[in-house]
């Protein structure tokens, strides 16, 4: 019987083949450039999220800052209006807006962090001393038919100086989330031109990845 041999360099390419570790960072590559492009997607994508929720709070909090200041020019004006005509309808916008005020400033606190309500605190304090030391007071003057008194109480200024401390805390923190809501927005744009980036790369390396090895399949080893 004839024993053949496959020639010795033959067997010397097999054995190179056969022996190739699988652990080669050529083919580990791909798979380590997908997972950390996943990975940045995915991170991305969460941080997006969470700047929008962010954005949409700040939002919120300057909307019901403007209502709460409206709902406060009511109250000072019904009461103005009161003092100097005396007639019971010129007080119904303040009777309304006294109940309004003490919402707007649950719904501020609401939509603002803890770090934030300081300035609201002080809102809620000075408008009830507003209320207790001035609006109540001229009311009651007007309605004993003492508008001369609830004048001359308005001209000492004390009523109008606390609304003005309130309209420039409103003001401060008016400015003060409106300025916080630009600098998310930009943090927000870059987190989405980062997580399209990423998506792109990703596309990319995926697709690289099933058409390297369906090349090398396709390959003809003897041409």
């Amino acid at each position: 019987m004839v024993c053949r041999t496959a020639p010795w360099g033959s067997l010397m390419a097999n054995a190179k083949t056969a022996y190739k570790p699988r652990g080669d960072p050529l083919h580990r590559a791909p798979g380590r450039s997908i997972a950390l492009l996943l990975i940045v997607v995915l991170a991305t994508g969460l941080f997006f999220f969470g700047i929008a929720g962010q954005v949409r709070d700040e939002e919120e909090s300057v909307i019901a800052l403007h209502a709460l200041r409206a709902e406060i020019s009511t109250a000072q004006s019904s009461v103005r209006g009161y003092t100097l005509v005396g007639r019971p309808r010129f007080l119904e916008p303040y009777l309304h807006a006294v109940p309004a005020v003490r919402q707007g400033i649950d719904d501020v606190n609401s939509a603002m962090s803890d770090d934030n309500r300081d300035r609201i605190d002080s809102v809620a304090s000075i408008f009830d001393e507003w209320q207790r030391r001035f609006a109540e007071p001229t009311i009651a003057l007007v309605r004993n038919d003492r508008r001369q008194d609830a004048e001359a109480l308005a001209r000492t200024g004390s009523g109008k100086a606390r609304i003005d401390r309130i309209r420039l805390l409103l003001a401060d923190e008016i400015a003060e989330e409106q300025e916080e809501t630009k600098e998310s927005q930009r943090v927000q744009m870059f987190l989405g031109a980062v997580a399209i980036a990423a998506i792109a790369a990703l596309s990319l390396a995926v697709g690289l990845a099933w058409r390297t090895p369906a090349g090398r399949l396709n390959r003809n080893p003897l041409a």
